[in-house]
This record gives structure tokens, C-alpha cells and sequence, in this order.
């Protein structure tokens, strides 16, 4: 199996988009990255505060390293093996429209199924590198029953169990840490989705991800190449045999041209937009700025924003839009 580049081994030159070279030159090492961002937000409460974007807010950059995390690509079955259970494509997605479809034999606790990952993985120098594995699940209809996530090595034996999850109509994650000691490697190991008392429930499973990661011990949001703004396929032509990541998320405003349609806004710039616009006239203390229904407002000199850009209806029964684009540093 092949060994796990260090970019998919978050906090250890992790900090860049993939690119064919895997080698950073010292000039794109100090070279700042340029990111573009769409914003398209709607209201449609009277004097609602709301960001149009919230740079804190954003999802961490990360690699998934199961292939076919949300089984939208070819047969949702490939790459699972069923342990004491059959496997079929379900239909109650998180995302997509296609989930995997597990049922227990019904015979003892631990039945499931299982996905092998096809990386070898070390820790090296002082910093251990944690394995964080998880997915959803649910069940069709009713509640009980239980199951979770596992890390196991190459046989099956456990590493690390996740949180158990009593199975609801509702999607719930279970997530499991498992951090490989210094000097070792992780070769192969497996993930299941294992119950962990008896019963023979067909259970839902969807947007499995593994990530690795140094210096953190939480899962991020999930990700897969089809799943929007920030989200890739390492391999786009191949997305049915790839890893997937979230770039790096923009983390400084330099510019934007933001349109507004359907109702005059209020907007602020890294603070909180005023819902009262007779204070603005009056000149009381705010930040924000009225953008007329049918304008655009858009930068024509570098700005520094670190937080948020704030939006506010103006007038009562309006539904204002505000659309475009932000862009800056990572």
C-alpha cells in the first residue's frame, strides 16, 4: 500500500493546496495565496442581523482519505466489506442521494461493516499523528438500537472505539480518535461501523471521513470533492478513486463587489450591522453603510477585514439580496 504524503497529514505541511508538484518552492512559501470567495445571501426578516460571511466560522482546511465518502460514485458497496451483515444502497442520504445500507444477521453485538484505508502512516518527530475516523447514521423509521465507529488495525482488533449513537430517523456522527505512537505506523487499518448490542436493523451510514492530522484532536466538518465552495477531489477526473479536501480557508478581506437586489441593506464590515437606520441618518454610533436596492458596492483599494462582513434589512417586508464576491489572503 502506498505510504501517505505529508500533505494529508494536517499540521505537518498540510497548509497548502494540493498541487502536481508535491514540492514547495521557497518563493510559494512566502508568497501570499490569493483565495475568491462567492457570497449570495438572502433576508427576509425585518431588522434580522446576519453575515453575509463570518471569517471564524469557516471550516479548517483538511483531507478526507476515504474514497467515495457519501457513495455517490459507482457501486455505494465498493471498498465495504459486511461483517456478519448484508450491504445495499440506501436511500435516506445526508448528502447526495445515495447512503449505505447496513443490516446485522441478527446472530450477536459487533456486527457491521468494514472499509480498509490504504495509506501507511507514522509519527514522526515529537508530535504524534492522531487518526480521526467517523460517519453518520440513522435508521428509516422508529429509534433504538445502537452502533458506532471503530479504528482497527490490519486484523480487525480495536484501537480506538467512537461515541455510541442510539439510532433515531435523525443523522448522528460518531467519531473515534486513535493517536499512533511516536516511532510506529498505522498499516492498513480498517474502519467499521460495528452495533454494539444485537439487533438486526437496517442502519443508514453516510459521509464517512478519515482524516490525519498533527497537534488536533477534533473531527472537522465533513468533506467530499462534490460538497461546494472550498471542496475538491484530489484527482477530479478520478473522483470515484480519490481523496477528497477542503482548501484553505480565506482568513483576511482584501477587496469585494457585492451587488444588492430585492430591498435596500445595511451592511458593516468587521462589526455588527445597525438594525436601526434612523440612527445611521442621525449620525449615532455605527459601522454601517446603506446599500440601495440595485446597487453595487465594491472596493477600488485594498482593505484588511479579520472577521465578518454584516448585512441588515432596511425597510419592512423586503426580502433584499446581497451577491458577489470577497476575496483576500490565506
Amino acid at each position: 500500500m502506498g505510504t501517505l504524503d505529508d500533505r494529508f497529514r494536517i499540521g505537518q505541511g498540510g497548509a497548502y493546496e494540493f498541487d502536481k508538484d508535491t514540492n514547495i518552492s521557497i518563493d510559494q512559501s512566502l508568497r501570499a495565496a490569493v483565495r475568491f470567495r462567492p457570497i449570495d445571501v438572502t433576508l427576509d426578516t425585518t431588522n434580522t442581523v446576519e453575515d453575509a460571511i463570518n471569517l471564524e466560522s469557516l471550516p479548517v482546511y483538511t483531507v478526507n482519505t476515504v474514497k467515495n465518502p457519501s457513495f455517490e460514485h459507482a457501486t455505494p458497496a465498493t471498498g465495504w466489506t459486511a461483517d456478519a451483515s448484508t450491504l445495499a444502497t440506501g436511500s435516506n442520504q445526508r448528502t447526495g442521494t445515495n447512503s449505505l445500507s447496513i443490516t446485522g444477521d441478527n446472530s450477536a453485538a459487533g456486527e457491521g461493516a468494514y472499509y480498509v484505508l490504504d495509506n501507511d502512516v507514522g509519527s514522526t518527530g515529537n508530535k504524534p499523528t492522531i487518526v480521526i475516523a467517523s460517519f453518520y447514521a440513522k435508521r428509516a423509521s422508529s429509534s433504538g438500537d445502537t452502533i458506532r465507529v471503530e479504528i482497527t488495525n490490519s486484523s480487525g482488533t480495536s484501537l480506538a472505539n467512537g461515541n455510541t449513537i442510539t439510532l433515531t430517523t435523525s443523522y448522528q456522527r460518531t467519531v473515534a480518535f486513535y493517536v499512533i505512537p511516536l516511532g510506529t505506523t498505522f498499516d492498513d487499518g480498517r474502519i467499521y461501523a460495528r452495533t454494539t448490542t444485537q439487533h438486526g436493523t437496517a442502519v443508514e451510514i453516510d459521509d464517512v471521513q478519515v482524516e490525519y492530522r498533527v497537534g488536533r484532536s477534533s473531527a472537522t466538518p465533513f468533506v467530499w470533492g462534490d460538497g461546494g465552495v472550498d471542496c475538491h477531489w484530489v484527482d477530479p477526473a478520478n473522483p470515484t478513486t480519490t481523496e477528497s479536501y477542503r482548501q484553505t480557508p480565506l482568513q483576511i478581506i482584501r477587496g469585494f463587489s457585492l451587488e444588492v437586489t430585492g430591498g435596500d441593506l445595511l451592511v458593516a464590515l468587521d462589526n455588527q450591522a445597525k438594525a436601526s437606520f434612523t440612527a445611521v441618518e442621525t449620525g449615532a454610533t455605527s459601522a454601517s453603510v446603506l446599500i440601495k436596492s440595485g446597487s453595487t458596492w465594491s472596493t477600488d483599494q485594498p482593505i484588511n477585514l479579520t472577521r465578518n462582513i454584516s448585512i441588515v434589512n432596511r425597510v419592512s417586508g423586503e426580502t433584499p439580496r446581497i451577491q458577489g464576491w470577497v476575496w483576500g489572503l490565506v
